[in-house]
């Protein structure tokens, strides 16, 4: 069984947190771990906006999803490689994104996607799982949390040809599909380019079940999150996840089952 690490802003092991890609607040690099794996997906974001008085007519609300570059890493990852690294699809100039692990305050300085990573100076132990939630904040008053986890695990994810699609769970059920959905990202791709990423029932590739672009971090990755659309009734099956990244290209896949 998997412990729980309770890690906060007041725990004694310091941590500190960077952004990276062109799009991202702060500008810092990303570096692609080879350290890292993937599994479970994260968890769907939580409005909060109750909680702040927005009875949902506010205009300009947090309309947005953060995907895991990776879902489960190894202790090596956390202190290396770019640490826990995220990407929130929509955020504008101004918004303030914080997150439970540490106490950095980051302002987005750019309208789009925000790259964001949580750097660790020591390395967490083994069969844990690291919890943690992103916040977005707008104006003061509207909010947005993202809550998170981070398998930590032995091992490693292995190496990535250029343009790659990692899928962070080949299996889910109907239920954990819906509510958590999944995470997808390519990665070794030109920075500054547009990954596209396709989704769509295996055996009817031209039915398209969703299409997000993600623009390509300086990390050379792009993460998008995935949750199916409400109109559709029958989500079991294999689904085929194709992406384009320039003049790259990959597949994956993924099943949904009872």
């Amino acid at each position: 069984m998997k412990k729980t690490l309770a890690l906060a802003a007041t725990a004694a092991i310091s941590l500190s947190a960077l952004t990276a890609g062109p799009a991202a607040a702060a500008g810092h690099d990303h570096t692609d771990s080879s350290n890292a794996a993937l599994a479970v997906p994260a968890a769907d974001a939580q409005d909060d906006s109750a909680k702040n008085g927005d009875s949902g007519e506010e205009s300009n609300p947090v309309e947005a999803s953060l995907a895991l570059k990776y879902s489960y890493m190894n202790p090596m990852g956390f202190s290396s490689f770019g640490g826990i690294q995220y990407t929130i699809d929509s955020l504008e100039e101004g918004d303030i994104v914080t997150n439970t692990l540490t106490d950095e305050i980051d302002r987005v300085d750019k309208d789009g996607p925000y790259d964001g990573s949580i750097m660790f100076d020591r390395e967490p132990e083994a069969d844990t799982t690291v919890d943690f939630t992103v916040t977005v904040e707008r104006d003061g008053e509207r909010k947005k949390e993202f809550p998170a986890s981070i398998d930590v695990v032995e091992g490693d994810r292995g190496a990535s040809a250029d343009g790659d699609v990692i899928i962070d769970n080949d299996e889910l059920t109907v239920a954990d599909f819906k509510q958590f959905g999944i995470d997808l990202t390519v990665v070794q791709c030109p920075a500054d380019s547009t990954a596209n990423f396709k989704v769509a029932k295996k055996d009817a590739p031209n039915k398209v079940l969703k299409e997000k672009s993600q623009l390509v971090g300086e990390d050379e990755s792009a993460s998008v999150h995935v949750v199916p659309p409400a109109g559709v009734e029958d989500h079991t099956g294999e689904y085929a996840v194709m992406t384009e990244c320039g003049d790259l290209k990959s597949e994956g896949t993924f099943t949904i089952k009872d």
